[in-house]
């Protein structure tokens, strides 16, 4: 009896783990066939936060970050700029804190980095990385570089 037990314990933790690692493969598989209409954000989001690696710029990714809380009416609290970094903290009408972090890696590589908190509505994370996403320039030219720059730095010198 002590076996049969056993055997049902590993039994359902196998196939717990089959199914965890096959529904994150089909839902990767599930976006790629059907193709880039589809915002695959929600498959980043854990525990309120979000990292994704932006092949821009942060210059530029600091602009279209600016450009996608104005388009949402999101409310500036603060800006903590560090060395190759910087950290937006915004905020709804409810007082729904929104944090935006912007990480230098390389000249065209950036991180970017949403959080709602952990008991944060996932969703309005989402919609921030969707409208960042969306501010970003199809493609980059030196002279929108400049432009961006000049965009990015706000008060900065």
């Amino acid at each position: 009896m002590h076996c049969a037990g056993c055997r049902i314990l590993l039994l359902s933790l196998a196939a717990t783990t089959a199914a965890f690692i096959g529904g994150c493969t089909a839902a990767g598989v599930a976006s790629d066939v059907v193709g880039s209409s589809i915002e695959t954000t929600q498959q980043l989001f854990h525990a309120g936060k979000a990292d994704t690696f932006i092949n821009a710029n942060w210059y530029v990714v600091i602009a279209a970050a600016r450009r996608a809380g104005d388009k949402l009416k999101l409310h500036i609290q603060d800006e903590s700029p560090h060395p190759d970094q910087l950290k937006l903290r915004l905020c709804d009408d409810r007082k729904q804190k929104v944090t935006i972090t912007i990480v230098r890696r390389t000249e065209t590589t950036t991180e970017l980095r949403v959080d709602v908190g952990l008991f944060g509505p996932e969703g309005l994370g989402r919609l921030v990385l969707r409208a960042i996403a969306q501010q970003l320039p199809k493609s980059i030219t030196d002279v929108d570089l400049r432009s961006a720059k000049a965009a990015g730095s706000g008060n900065d010198n």
